[in-house]
């Protein structure tokens, strides 16, 4: 393990002395700076809304006095024995009255900086790995460098700790100027906000990771730098793209939605009197039959195609859900957004209910991975195969 720490110190110090990567940290620094500064002016209008909010809350008479009414009226059903439905519908409307204005929560100043760290985060893990080994084919370092008494795994394994140290310092450095400009501002972190400041900096160099291992792989792969850093390119249009299409690609996979039936028409005849209708006479009385035979007609195959529906668009959900977990763009993304709220993540199955409403459920920052744990895991899975395939390849690699 000395040697590749060995390896890992020499080119730890290349990397962090580089023009690319301080170039690259300093976009990084100035366009999160602009973005929390942007991100912090959104918090503090929401947080001074929510106070005037309040106040006028405190005020307001007729307010106070609808919202008793509400709890009296709610307590009388519970009472009276009223129908569950409609006690849990008095509640959710009371909540809602009583929380128009909801505390605003300071982690979703990090929405301002997610798009900044997807883009430059990736940028700086493709700059650190993309030619960390084709550099050393094409100068011819490599052969010289195995000709030493230092076995290969050594050194793919020591290039490999140090690139990834050199990410987790500029994220941690990139979040440390995050935190000083919120204190700076008066915003302190605390309790769940906190944790979800600590998991969401784990996600954002968990995808770095992921994007410095192909860099790598690919860069182990081919013979030239200048075909890595393409092919990278190729994996990162793909990978910002796919998110994007996967809604497409899902409709092409199983085809168009059902058709609905179409509506009946319906056959108006004057009371004693008579219509013809393909040469057929039609009165009053058998017009009503008619009438109510389609639409009992109409209103089966209705429920057979909502039925249709309903299955068409959860396999369409599920497939677009898939097809997004190729893309360490769409895991990031759709982790970020859990993350970064501590609100239950929204359901249509729940969306016309009349029980109490998802966007009030506040739930812990591990309640909310739980709900993207499958994103996580794919992230996971992309590093630990991609730094795998680099490591068979290198191993194998005929240098000569």
């Amino acid at each position: 393990m000395m040697k590749e720490l060995v390896v890992a110190e020499k080119e730890f110090r290349e990397y962090i002395t580089g023009k690319r990567f301080i170039a690259l940290l300093a976009i990084l620094f100035i366009l999160c700076a602009i973005g929390m500064i942007g991100g912090l002016e959104s918090y503090n209008s929401q947080l001074d809304q929510y106070k005037a909010s309040q106040k006028q809350h405190e005020t307001d008479i007729g307010y106070r006095l609808q919202i008793q009414e509400m709890e009296k009226r709610l307590e009388e059903m519970k009472a009276n024995g009223a129908p569950q439905d409609q006690i849990d519908s008095m509640e959710a409307g009371l909540e809602m009255m009583s929380n128009q204005y909801q505390m605003p929560s300071m982690i979703t100043i990090f929405y301002s900086i997610m798009s900044s760290l997807s883009l430059v985060g990736m940028a700086l893990a493709v700059a650190v790995g993309f030619d960390l080994i084709s550099k050393e084919k094409e100068e011819g370092t490599l052969k010289s460098l195995l000709s030493h008494p230092i076995f290969r795994d050594s050194v793919i394994n020591g290039k490999a700790i140090a690139a990834v140290a050199v990410l987790t310092v500029a994220i941690a450095m990139t979040f440390l100027v995050v935190i000083a400009i919120m204190l700076f501002s008066g915003v302190v972190p605390a309790g769940d906000d906190l944790a979800r400041m600590l998991v969401f900096f784990g996600v954002t160099l968990l995808y770095c990771i992921v994007f410095l291992g192909i860099a790598i792989m690919v860069s182990t792969l081919v013979k030239s730098s200048t075909m890595s850093i393409l092919c990278v390119l190729g994996i990162f249009l793909i990978a910002y793209s796919l998110p994007g299409i996967s809604y497409n690609l899902a409709n092409i996979i199983i085809g168009p939605p059902p058709q609905w039936p179409v509506s009946p028409g319906w056959i108006n005849v004057p009371p004693n009197g008579t219509v013809t209708i393909d040469g057929r006479t039609i009165t009053a009385e058998e017009a009503a039959k008619i009438n109510e035979e389609n639409q009992k007609q109409y209103q089966m195959l209705s429920q057979v195609a909502q039925n249709e529906s309903n299955a068409y668009w959860k396999k369409n959900r599920d497939l677009t859900s898939m097809i997004s977990l190729l893309s360490p763009v769409g895991n990031y993304n759709e982790l970020s957004g859990v993350i970064l709220s501590n609100q239950r993540p929204y359901d249509y199955t729940e969306a016309s209910s009349s029980g109490r409403p998802w966007w009030l459920t506040k739930i812990s920052i591990w309640d909310s991975l739980g709900y993207k744990w499958g994103n996580l895991v794919a992230l996971i899975v992309m590093a630990v195969a991609s730094f795998a395939v680099s490591y068979v390849a290198f191993m194998r690699t005929d240098i000569r």
